[in-house]
């Protein structure tokens, strides 16, 4: 008889999100939030020269601090082989660089990381970093990660961020899977690499394996014999975000009571610059979703016939045994931290046919996150003022780069959009309104609405947006100006 190894497990596969029709009274929690943000297209950049594709399915996109510098990875699954180029735009679709494969240097691999700066662009594989100019595409800086190091991510200061070890599932020692995971910060010191916990993950209900034990063909030794994976669509594990700049690590914690989503920063070892409860509408787990999931982890399972003595009824147990289920689907289901500092949410939430997201501002002031609504089709990737920027993806169309302006809602807004990026404005910069090829000057210092910077800023260039008709006097118009981003973010 075959005995169950495994009875708790859980997954490491990406969760996949299908939209789902809710009831009146979710549409009705969901309606009555005031205050939904929208957008507009603003930009689009078809498709990359002499590719009738479009992007490729697995292409990403950073914006520099200014919005005037898009770096595409144009990536994509050619047979078994990954294929891909880089490419840097305006957000008019005027090309600048264009980084073929070979046009990396030797043994440099495939990109797994981009980051977009004020005079050139980091392109990151496993073993190093490359800078390049804007210019004229010539590598500007490089940076090379110590053997062995794995996945990291490499600091302004010269220290790296990585994820620390987990143990990996093993037949014989049928260990359970690791309920957390520290993040590190390495810092040389003289020939080896200092580690320092920056933050502790909590990594429970991810992926791992079921063993179904039978007999060794060596010593009577019993060992898991049928090892399959169970995936956890519904996982609620922590998700985080690394930023060079700031050398922090910051963290999404959606594992607490239902509907509230803990966002906080961590920047040094037991220093954490901000934290922030997030509360959103949850979303039911139906039953027909559930069972789909509990199917498909069913589908990689030996069947009763290949195991010893086991039936159909006892391998669905275990499946069940061993997946994650609970009553609300998670909170958060993904995130991206952006250029200009906020942080998005995606929920499960679905209104009107637009997946909804929460964009929290970083740091305690108060301030409530913007409720978001964004086209079902629109992957975001970064965001700088007041344009989102990600792929567009259509059924039968190619893939395409868009910018989307958020569009506020209607009446008076308690919080202007620069108020809800930065501090507490003190200080009054003259600025020029630009649209198209017109530009308008700002009212005067003490006019009705001055263009406000805020405090302890050094001086970065940006754009920041604001689409609410009249509220600088022209509609439509964007707000150019200096200003900058303090040490801490």
């Amino acid at each position: 008889m075959s005995s169950v190894v495994a009875k708790t497990r859980s997954l490491c596969f990406a969760t996949m999100i299908v939209p789902l029709a809710f009831p009146a009274y979710l549409e009705a929690t969901i309606g009555f939030q005031t205050g939904t943000w929208t957008t507009t297209p603003e930009y689009r950049i078809d498709e990359p020269e002499g590719a009738e594709r479009g992007f490729g399915a697995f292409s990403r996109l950073r914006v520099d601090a200014t919005g005037t510098r898009l770096v595409v990875q144009d990536a994509e699954i050619v047979g078994a082989v990954a294929v891909g180029r880089i490419l840097v735009y305006a957000p008019d679709g005027m090309p600048f660089v264009t980084l073929a494969p070979e046009d990396l240097p030797g043994g440099f691999g495939l990109p797994v990381g981009l980051r977009a700066d004020a005079d050139g662009f980091w392109i990151r594989d496993l073993h190093g970093t490359l800078k390049y100019s804007y210019d004229n595409a010539n590598v500007i800086d490089s940076i090379m990660y110590p053997p062995d190091m794995g996945r990291v991510t490499p600091l302004d200061d010269g220290d790296l961020l990585t994820r620390g070890d987990v143990p990996h599932y093993d037949a014989i020692r049928d260990n359970p899977p690791p309920r957390e995971q520290a993040v590190l910060r390495l810092t040389e010191a003289g020939d080896r690499w200092r580690r320092d916990t920056m933050a502790v993950l909590d990594i429970r209900h991810r992926g791992w394996f079921v063993g179904l034990s039978g007999q060794g063909s060596g010593g009577g030794t019993r060992v898991a014999y049928r090892v399959f994976s169970i995936s956890q669509p519904f996982s609620d594990h922590d998700l985080t975000w690394f930023d060079s700049e700031a050398g922090s690590v910051g963290v999404v914690r959606r594992n607490g009571a239902a509907g509230a989503v803990e966002v906080f920063e961590v920047v040094a070892p037991g220093d954490t610059a901000w934290r922030r409860r997030v509360l959103v509408p949850t979303v039911p787990l139906t039953g027909e979703r559930a069972e789909a999931a509990i199917e498909e982890n069913l589908s990689r399972a030996p069947s009763a016939d290949e195991t010893e003595g086991l039936t159909d009824a006892d391998l669905r147990r275990i499946v069940e045994d061993a997946m994650f289920i609970p009553r609300h689907l998670p909170t958060v289901v993904a995130l991206v931290a952006t250029v200009s500092g906020e942080v998005w949410l995606k929920t499960p939430e679905v209104s009107l046919g637009h997946t909804v997201w929460y964009s929290v501002r970083p740091g305690d002031d108060g301030v409530p996150p913007r409720r978001v609504l964004l086209p079902s089709t629109f992957k975001l990737q970064d965001a700088v003022g007041d344009i989102l920027w990600g792929f567009l993806e259509e059924p039968l169309r190619p893939r395409r780069v868009v910018g989307l302006r958020l569009v506020p809602p209607p009446g008076p807004r308690p919080h202007s959009f620069l108020t809800n990026m930065f501090a507490e404005p003190t200080t009054t910069h003259s600025t020029t309104l630009v649209r198209s090829n017109r530009s308008y000057e700002t009212p005067p210092t003490g006019s009705r609405n001055p263009t406000q910077v805020p405090r302890g800023l050094n001086a970065s260039h940006y754009l920041l947006g604001d689409s609410h008709a009249g509220s600088n006097g022209l509609p439509g118009c964007r707000l150019e100006c200096t200003i900058g981003r303090g040490s801490g973010r």
